[in-house]
């Protein structure tokens, strides 16, 4: 199986990534200050550094409310394919402190 992390490169993330290698066959860590979301009229698509995003079972993400637009319209497009632990929905609910 596996596995991604999207993140901004944390020590958490850093240590979460280390614990996903204990339960899938390949863990990537991609950054999100390099992951493009590209909407056209039939065709969303998830690309980091120019690649589509693909082929994980199972992909987290994290980041700062920040990057709240961008980590929406991501794991919306993932969710699709994707098993995702954080929804997109969630964090636009987690982000707000109101």
């Amino acid at each position: 199986m596996k596995g991604a992390i999207i993140s901004l490169g944390g020590k958490s993330s850093k240590a979460i990534a280390e614990e996903m290698r204990k339960h899938f066959d390949e863990v990537d860590e991609l950054d999100l200050r390099e992951i493009e979301v590209l909407l056209e009229s039939r065709k969303m698509q998830v690309l980091y550094k120019g690649d589509p995003v693909e082929g994980y079972d199972c992909v987290l993400v994290r980041g700062s409310f920040r990057y709240a637009p961008i980590l929406t319209s991501l794991t919306t497009i993932l969710q699709q394919d994707t098993y995702l632990p954080i929804r997109g929905d969630a964090i636009n609910v987690c982000h707000d402190k109101f």
